[in-house]
C-alpha cells in the first residue's frame, strides 16, 4: 500500500444491523457487542484518508509537502485510537465467543460470526496502520527531495534511469494491451454462453465453463500483478522524483530544452498507459469474478440482486472511494478552476513558466483521472445491469437506483467534456509559453 493505493475499507461485517440479524434472539441479556461496534465505527470516522492519497495531496511544492507531513503527524493520534479500538473489539468478540460456547441455547453460527468479526477487525486495524505508515514514508521522501541541493549531473543520471524504465514499459505495453483486448473477447463469449445455459436456452450443464472462467480470472490477476506491481510503482516513484527535482532547475535553459519537455511528455504517457492498463485489467478481473459467482450460485433471487445493487450504489456515492461520482465531480471542478488560473497566468508578463508547467501537469493528471473514473463507473453500471438479467427491471428498489446511476454518469460526462475541451484549448498557448 502507498499513497497511490486505496485506503482500507471498514469491514461490512462490523455493522449494527448485520449483528442484530446474525445474533437473532440470544439467551443472554447483554453482550456489549453493539457498543463496541459503535466505538469502532466512530474511531474509523475520525480517520482522514485524504492525508494518505496522492489524489488529495499537494506534493508539487515544498510548502505542500511540508504541510502534508505536519498533517500526517497530527493525525497519528486518530490512527492509534482506531488501531486500539479494533484490537479491543476483536478481543471482546473472541471473549464472548468463548463464553457462548458453554451456552447450548446459543447457535454455533453466532459464535462463528463473532470470530469472523474479530478476524476482520484485526485485519482492518493492521491494514490501516500499514497503509498510513507506507504513505507517511513516501510523503516524507517527497518533502526531503525539495531540500536537496540543485545538482544537474545527478538529475541527468536519474533521467537516464527513468528513461530506461520508460523504454522498457513502452516495449512491454503493446503486447500486454493486445492480450488484454483478447481476454475481453474471451470473457464476452464465455458470459454469453454461460447466460444461455443458466437461463435454459442451451440444455447443457454449465459446470464445464467453471474452469475457463477461473483461468481467465487468474490470468487477469497475474497480468495485473506484473504490470501494476512493484516494477510499475517503482517506475512511477522515479518519475515523480525526477519531476520534483526538475522543478528546482530554472536557469539552465539547455538542460530544460533537451531533457525536461521530452521527458515530461513521455512520463505523462507512462502514467496514462498505466491508468488504462489498470482499468482494463481490473474490469476483466471484476467481470470474471462476477461470472464465476453467477455460475456457482445460479440465477440470483430478487433479494440477492437488491443487495448487489446496494453495493454498487455505495461505491458510486462513497466520499472515500477515489472513483466515485463525488470524487469525479471534484476533479471536473478542479479542471475548470485550473483553466481560470492558466488564463490569469498567461496574461502576466513576464510569464512564470514554472507555474504554467505545474498547472499543465495538474490539468493533465485530472483529465486522466476523470476519464478513468467515468470508464469505471460505466463498467459498474454495466455489471449491475447484467446482474438483474432483465427480470426485475420494473422493481423500483432495483430499477430506480440503476436509473439514477446512469443519469449521474451522463451528467458527469457532459460536464467533463465541456471542461476538458476548454482545458485542451489552452494547451497550445501553454506549451508555447513554457518553451520560450
Amino acid at each position: 500500500m502507498s499513497i497511490d493505493g486505496y485506503f482500507p475499507v471498514f469491514p461490512k461485517t462490523i455493522n449494527e444491523k448485520v449483528w442484530q440479524k446474525k445474533k437473532g434472539i440470544l439467551a443472554v441479556k447483554k453482550t456489549g457487542i453493539s457498543e463496541k461496534i459503535a466505538e469502532a465505527e466512530s474511531a474509523f470516522k475520525q480517520l482522514k484518508p485524504g492525508l494518505y492519497s496522492r489524489m488529495a495531496l499537494d506534493l508539487d511544492t515544498a510548502e505542500g509537502a511540508e504541510k502534508a507531513v505536519k498533517e500526517i503527524i497530527a493525525d497519528t493520534k486518530n490512527v492509534n485510537a482506531f488501531s486500539k479500538a479494533m484490537k479491543e473489539f476483536a478481543e471482546h468478540c473472541e471473549k464472548k465467543a468463548v463464553e457462548f460456547k458453554s451456552n447450548k441455547l446459543i447457535p454455533k453460527a453466532v459464535r462463528e460470526f463473532l470470530e469472523e468479526m474479530a478476524t476482520d477487525a484485526r485485519k482492518c486495524g493492521e491494514d490501516v496502520v500499514k497503509h498510513v505508515s507506507d504513505a507517511a514514508n513516501e510523503v516524507e521522501e517527497v518533502k526531503d527531495s525539495f531540500l536537496e541541493d540543485d545538482n544537474i549531473p545527478i538529475v541527468k543520471e536519474k533521467l537516464i534511469t527513468v528513461n530506461e524504465l520508460l523504454e522498457e514499459w513502452d516495449n512491454h505495453y503493446p503486447d500486454k494491451m493486445k492480450r488484454l483486448e483478447q481476454m475481453e473477447k474471451e470473457l464476452d463469449l464465455l458470459n454469453k454462453e454461460m447466460e444461455a445455459r443458466l437461463t435454459g436456452k442451451v440444455k447443457k450443464e454449465a459446470e464445464e465453463l467453471k474452469t475457463p472462467l477461473e483461468q481467465l480470472r487468474t490470468e487477469s490477476q497475474n497480468m495485473q500483478d506484473v504490470m501494476l506491481g512493484k516494477k510499475a510503482y517503482h517506475a512511477l516513484k522515479v518519475v515523480k522524483e525526477v519531476r520534483g527535482i526538475i522543478k528546482k532547475i530554472k536557469n539552465d535553459k539547455t538542460f530544460i530544452k533537451e531533457f525536461v519537455i521530452p521527458f515530461d511528455k513521455r512520463a505523462t504517457n507512462f502514467l496514462e498507459q498505466r491508468e488504462k492498463l489498470n482499468v482494463v485489467s481490473s474490469s476483466i478481473l471484476t467481470e470474471a469474478a462476477l461470472s464465476f459467482s453467477l455460475l456457482k450460485d445460479g440465477l440470483k433471487d430478487e433479494e440477492g440482486v437488491m443487495k448487489e445493487i446496494e453495493k454498487f450504489a455505495e461505491m458510486f456515492y462513497s466520499e472515500l472511494a477515489p472513483g466515485s461520482v463525488e470524487k469525479t465531480r471534484e476533479h471536473i471542478d478542479d479542471v475548470g478552476k485550473m483553466v481560470k488560473e492558466i488564463v490569469t497566468e498567461l496574461k502576466k508578463e513576464p510569464k512564470d513558466t514554472e507555474t504554467l508547467r505545474r498547472l499543465k501537469g495538474k490539468g493533465d493528471d485530472s483529465c486522466v483521472k476523470i476519464e478513468t473514473a467515468i470508464f469505471s463507473l460505466n463498467g459498474a453500471i454495466k455489471i449491475a445491469a447484467r446482474m438483474t438479467r432483465g427480470r426485475f427491471e420494473k422493481h423500483p428498489m432495483i430499477a430506480n437506483p440503476l436509473k439514477k446511476m446512469i443519469l449521474d454518469v451522463e451528467s458527469l460526462k457532459k460536464d467533463a467534456t465541456k471542461n476538458i475541451e476548454v482545458f485542451k484549448k489552452t494547451l497550445p498557448l501553454l506549451e508555447k509559453a513554457i518553451s520560450n
